[in-house]
């Protein structure tokens, strides 16, 4: 009696792992590996915007380094 219901069940697992295969549901992997995309791109832009205030900073402070003492920044507020 036991085996037999250990057969049924097995064959209910089957069904369920049927049920959910990855191909089954592809339709949301896509939509999660387009979204971590968009992640990896708006990274990219905050790393290119920051370079470029680096960049200002540098011109701005008409220093050869990217960055600015606070009394350099503080003393010319008005131009950021």
């Amino acid at each position: 009696m036991s085996r037999a219901l250990g057969i049924k069940c097995r064959q209910a697992l089957g069904a369920i792992r049927m049920f959910f295969q990855t191909r089954v549901h592809r339709s949301h992997q896509h939509a999660v590996s387009e979204s971590s995309k968009a992640q990896i791109e708006r990274g990219e832009q905050r790393r290119v915007a920051h370079k470029r205030i680096q960049y200002v900073k540098l011109l701005l402070c008409g220093r050869m380094s990217y960055y600015c003492s606070r009394r350099e920044i503080k003393g010319k507020r008005g131009m950021w």
